[in-house]
């Protein structure tokens, strides 16, 4: 793999090129440029080089300058950059590696060491770059798996769309069942029934802010209290209305349960108005 790899050496030193030159040869597909313009437009071109050998000390733009060119430009902002100079002061190469070179190599050079250099950059480099792929590769899984979700999701919407108004129509079947015993039952029960439970959480509206959004099953206290009193407070008001006295009743007890462990009065079995059970059930249900 190392084999194809492409080296681009920069220095404005003919037998500096010819000597790296000769050594990288054997093992790597190399380029070279003299100038920092000459190295810009090599790291641009193709076969795009997998690393640089950079001097710091040319005429014109010095490796500095040609180091912070390369990190501005997306394309070519993650070649790795060894600078290979004389400069050997601390500062110099402090200054490079604040600059985004990964290492440095100062002249005289010696062979061992610029081809373990090398040879260490290129596999760091190979190896970000499979993690790079990899990461392209999840995230374009991750999409393909988000929209077919997305899809199923709207299916399984108009399916419950579709169900909920075959529930209403089921519904309005039964009731008009009744009119099979006499033309007065039905209206009249899906009347009654239908205001019960339109009507039967308006007790509800007294709850303390914040309490509509918190699930039962994390009540305690003071607001399980609230909750529990919901359907007495709705009763109540709706009482208070002529001829709604029936429909309160209703929703009164429609949390009552039938093994009596409901609220607010704990009536079981039959005992429980029939509307009251309706709604419970139909209720839960929906939910």
């Amino acid at each position: 793999m190392t084999a194809q790899s492409t080296l681009l050496i920069v220095d404005d030193q003919p037998e500096n090129l010819a000597v790296l030159s000769a050594l990288l040869q054997p093992h790597y597909l190399v380029r070279a440029a003299r100038n920092g313009d000459q190295a810009l437009r090599a790291a641009n071109s193709q076969p795009m080089p997998d690393l640089v050998l950079l001097d710091v000390m040319m005429p014109g733009m010095d490796g500095y300058t040609v180091l912070a060119k390369l990190r501005e430009n997306p394309a070519t902002a993650q070649i790795p950059v060894i600078f290979i100079t004389a400069l050997a002061a601390e500062e110099d190469e402090q200054k490079g590696f604040e600059l985004g070179a990964v290492d440095y190599i100062t002249k005289p050079i010696k062979p061992a060491t610029v081809l373990a250099r090398v040879r260490t950059h290129l596999e760091l480099k190979q190896a970000h770059d499979r993690l790079a792929d990899q990461n392209a590769e999840l995230e374009k899984q991750v999409a393909q798996r988000t929209l077919a979700l997305k899809q199923t999701l709207g299916q399984l919407e108009s399916s419950l769309d579709q169900l909920k108004k075959t529930h209403f129509g089921t519904l309005m079947a039964i009731s008009q069942l009744a009119g099979l015993r006499g033309a007065a039952i039905p209206d009249h029960s899906r009347r009654v029934v239908f205001i019960a439970a339109l009507l039967h959480d308006v007790g509800k509206l007294a709850f303390p802010d914040g309490l509509f959004e918190k699930p039962v099953s994390s009540l305690s206290g003071d607001n399980l209290f609230a909750y529990r009193r919901h359907s007495a407070d709705g009763a109540f008001v709706i009482a208070q209305i002529a001829g709604l006295a029936g429909i309160a009743g209703m929703v009164r007890s429609h949390h009552e349960l039938f093994d009596g462990s409901g609220f607010p009065d704990g009536l079981s079995g039959l005992n429980i108005p029939l509307g009251a059970r309706i709604i419970g059930a139909v209720s839960d249900y929906d939910d």
